[in-house]
Parts: C-alpha cells; sequence; structure tokens
C-alpha cells in the first residue's frame, strides 16, 4: 500500500454498499469516460446512493494521482451515538494521511453519521495532522450544501486537522451536488466536478506535505499581514511568537511583518476584468496603481506562510480594521491564477473573554478560495487583559507543517498548473 493513503467517508444513511464493495468498482474505473458510464448507469440503476457516487468521482482522481485509498461506510460503524467495529475505524483513520468525508445534506449540516465519526476521532486524536476535504449532496441548488462543508471543515480543523477545498477551477469548500432522489446526480455536472476537483485536491497536498525531502537548507518566508488592531496589541504578540520561535526553530527563517492598518489600501474597483492588465508580464495587475497595497505586492504573492491577525477586544473602540478591504484586494491574486496556492495560512486572533468573534472561520472560508491549505488557528484568549492560553506550540506546529509543505512542492512538481477560470463572469 502507498504510505499516502486517503481514506473516503460515506456518510450516508442510504448508502448501499460496504467499503470494499465500493472500492472494486473504483478501481475499474480507467479514464473519465469510464466514470462517466459508471456515473450514469449506477446512478440510473440506483446501484450507488448520491455520495457514494461523488465519492466515487473523487476516489478516482486520488488513483489518478497515484495515491492508494480506503473507504469506511459509517453505517457499518455507528449505531445510534455509538461507534462499533471501532478496531478498525481506528486503524484505516491511523493509516490515512488524507481524509475525504461525504454527507447529504440535513438542514444545512452533516448528518448523525457524520457528527459521530468526527466526534469520536476527535476523542481519539485521529483527524491530527491530516489534510482532509468533503462533499455534500443536497436536494436543491443553494441548498445547504457550502454551510455544510463549512461546518464539517471548522469541526475537524478544531481536532487538528489541515482542510483543503476542491482545488481550481472553482477552488471552494469541497464538492456541492445537487440531488435528491437516488441517482439524480448523474444529471449534475458540476456536482461531480467539484467532487473530483477535492480528491484531487486532497491527494496533492497530501502528497506535498508528506513527501521526505531534507536534502536542502530553506528559509521559509513568513508574513504577518496584520488586518485589525488596537494601540499594536496584535504587533506586540508577533513580535513575542517571532521571538519565541527564532529560538526554538532549527532551520532558517524570513519573517515579513505587513501593517495593514498603517497603510493607505484603497477598496476594491469591482472591475468587470480581473486581472485588469492581463496581457502585461509584470506580476502586478490590478487597476489600483497607487496605495501601498500595490506597493508591496511583492512580498505578498512570494511568501511561503502567511498569517492573518486580528484583535478583537471587548468593545470595538478605538480599533483599526482594514480586514475587509484587504480581503477585496486579494481577488487579483485569485483571479491571476491562483497566485497562493498551496501556501499555508493561519488566523492569529487575540479576543477578550467572553469572545463570539467569527476571525478564524472567516479566515479559513475566504483564504480556502485561494487555494490555500488551512492550519488550525492561534487564538489568544484574554481575561481582564491577561493571557489566558498559549499558543507558542501551535505555532511552532504551524512553521514545521509549513516547511514541510515548501520543500514537498520543491520536491514534487506540479502535475497541473493551477487555471482560473471566469466562472459567472465575460470579458
Amino acid at each position: 500500500m502507498n504510505t499516502n493513503m486517503i481514506l473516503g467517508i460515506v456518510g450516508s444513511p442510504r448508502s448501499k454498499c460496504d467499503g470494499t464493495r465500493l472500492k472494486e468498482i473504483v478501481l475499474q474505473i480507467k479514464d473519465e469516460h469510464m466514470l462517466n458510464v459508471a456515473i450514469e448507469k449506477m446512478g440510473r440503476d440506483q446501484t450507488l446512493s448520491n455520495t457514494e457516487i461523488c465519492l466515487m468521482a473523487s476516489l478516482f482522481n486520488v488513483q489518478r494521482y497515484g495515491l492508494d485509498f480506503e473507504i469506511l461506510n459509517l453505517k457499518k460503524h455507528v449505531k445510534g451515538n455509538s461507534i462499533i467495529n471501532s478496531n478498525k475505524l481506528e486503524k484505516l483513520a491511523n493509516l490515512a494521511k488524507g481524509i475525504i468525508i461525504t454527507s447529504p445534506v440535513y438542514f444545512g449540516d452533516k448528518t448523525s453519521l457524520v457528527n459521530s465519526f468526527i466526534n469520536y476521532s476527535n476523542r481519539k486524536s485521529l483527524l491530527k495532522e491530516k489534510v482532509v476535504g468533503c462533499i455534500s449532496a443536497g436536494a436543491k441548488r443553494n441548498g445547504g450544501q457550502e454551510t455544510t462543508n463549512i461546518f464539517i471543515l471548522k469541526e475537524v480543523i478544531d481536532a487538528g486537522a489541515y482542510v483543503v477545498g476542491n482545488g481550481p477551477p472553482t477552488s471552494q469548500y469541497g464538492g456541492t451536488a445537487w440531488a435528491g432522489n437516488i441517482g439524480t446526480i448523474r444529471e449534475d455536472e458540476l456536482g461531480i466536478t467539484t467532487s473530483m476537483g477535492t480528491g484531487r485536491k486532497v491527494a496533492e497536498v497530501t502528497s506535498v506535505f508528506n513527501t521526505i525531502n531534507d536534502s536542502s537548507n530553506e528559509t521559509l518566508r513568513v508574513s504577518f499581514w496584520i488586518v485589525k488592531d488596537c494601540h499594536n496589541t496584535i504587533l506586540n504578540e508577533v513580535n513575542k511568537i517571532k521571538e519565541y520561535a527564532s529560538k526554538n526553530i532549527n532551520f532558517n527563517i524570513r519573517w515579513d511583518i505587513v501593517d495593514f492598518n498603517s497603510m493607505n489600501i484603497h477598496p476594491c474597483l469591482a472591475c468587470s476584468r480581473c486581472p485588469w492588465y492581463q496581457d502585461k508580464q509584470s506580476l502586478y495587475k490590478c487597476k489600483i496603481k497607487k496605495d501601498d497595497f500595490a506597493m508591496i505586492y511583492k512580498r505578498l504573492v512570494s511568501t511561503d506562510a502567511v498569517l492573518v491577525c486580528g484583535y478583537h477586544p471587548s468593545t470595538l473602540q478605538d480599533v483599526q480594521d482594514v480586514y475587509h478591504k484587504v480581503l477585496e484586494r486579494t481577488r487579483t491574486i485569485r483571479r491571476d491564477n491562483f497566485l497562493l496556492s498551496n501556501v499555508p495560512v493561519i488566523s492569529l486572533s487575540i479576543e477578550e473573554l467572553p469572545s463570539n468573534s467569527l476571525f478564524s472561520l472567516k479566515v479559513m472560508t475566504s483564504f480556502l478560495r485561494h487555494n490555500t491549505v488551512i492550519h488550525p488557528p492561534l487564538n489568544v484568549y484574554l481575561h481582564n487583559k491577561k493571557r489566558v492560553t498559549n499558543v507558542e506550540n501551535t505555532f511552532l506546529d504551524f512553521l514545521n507543517f509549513a516547511i514541510k509543505i515548501k520543500k514537498g512542492k520543491k520536491a514534487i512538481s506540479n502535475k497541473q498548473s493551477p487555471q482560473y477560470l471566469p466562472i459567472g463572469y465575460t470579458y
């Protein structure tokens, strides 16, 4: 078995076959024509449930990427709220380097089967340091697929996983299938395409992250994007964790602090054509030429890792917040063929308790659209202005993760360069 095994999770209560049989079906598919024939036949004959067909499509791309896979049907492992046959579940989850979770939509959320799997895996630390993507199927277009995927991604990242989307050309939150009655997925080309993309993305990042390449002495370029601050609270925290990391990391780091709050950043113009200067060879192609974002653009897209940093006090008085302006301006980065592809991203948030900040969730959902890899967040909690949590070890984990990604990308040539397609726009 390839050491970079991907585990496919069937989370549908309407699943039709066990993991062994579904794996046999996928292994028989040799090209996209055979995949399309299989989807049409099994959909029409109702041989598989809709999410099983989506998983079949995603694992076809895992197989095409050159990785092995196994399949776990949660109907065989969940009874009520309890996990049964736990030895097999734990064995496969421990062996897996990447995981693809599928679920039908129930009121904009996942099934109880998937919920039981995530809760159990969290207690057993089965998701820690796994690359995870997800696929959902709902009976309506815009029927809760994206919220289902986001909830799954949020819960697995809280359990220590690294999360990815479905990659180009749409680079959203995973597979989003439109299918109600069993078999109707065969009519949803977009659902199949995004499911295939999820399989490819999980396989790609799993391969990059787990490629052993210690022969080169790399320097890691780490960028802190400070987008929300008050009286330099975030800036001071950045300097503290930088100092700690410099004493505890055995590779070279080039730090870059980008304090957007001290800069003149214009909002996005919402140009109908972006990037504006498509025919020019210059790196910066946004129509806005005379602000600080234009001046530092090369620094932003030349980084190896990004920390998006924000301070969230109990009152918003005196807080400088440019997060949304900065986010808008990254539109040209995404649309210029995903210049941040596979760059590790993490949120660094300082929050005064009690906190209701959505910052880490927003960073995850927004930067997944850049075809990045999202690491579990750094959340610094304050009580009466005093720090009650430590994030230094998580920060070291992030840096070690980022250097592995950098070395892996160098060792593995891209099988397909990412391309942005202006879906929904006409030029």
